[in-house]
């Protein structure tokens, strides 16, 4: 007789994780309820690969995050003070192109190189 397959449930769809070495950091404890929203919303466009290139406007955070744009910018203000995100490519409004900013996790591989875990500098003051 055959094994059962017990994890066909498993796998429905894909999901934002965050390492629970993060979540057990007093960096947690430091971000409001807006920047862990506007973070899981971050992760959420994180799909294995394209960490640093990661495009996530104020606005799509803050509609995401079902807050004000100038919540989900300080929001994003504070997640980078932080170490947990890295703005890669600045916005750009110029010359007809409307670019948001690209963000890197900092608690994942940025374009094949270990993750620089800026996060873990974090000292609650």
């Amino acid at each position: 007789m055959g094994r059962k397959n017990r994890n066909k449930n498993l796998n429905q769809g894909q999901f934002a994780g965050i390492p629970m070495i993060v979540i057990r950091h007093e960096v947690w404890q430091a971000l409001n309820p807006a920047a862990v929203a506007v973070l899981l919303g971050t992760a959420s466009r994180f799909n294995g690969i394209n960490n640093g290139q990661i495009i996530f406007s104020c606005r799509e955070a803050a509609e995401f995050a079902n807050v004000s744009k100038n919540t989900a910018a300080r929001a994003f203000i504070l997640l980078e003070k932080l170490g947990l995100i890295k703005c890669i490519t600045a916005s750009n409004f110029d010359c007809r192109k409307k670019l948001a900013r690209e963000w890197a996790l900092t608690y994942q591989p940025i374009y094949k190189k270990p993750a620089t875990n800026e996060w873990k500098q974090y000292k609650k003051s």
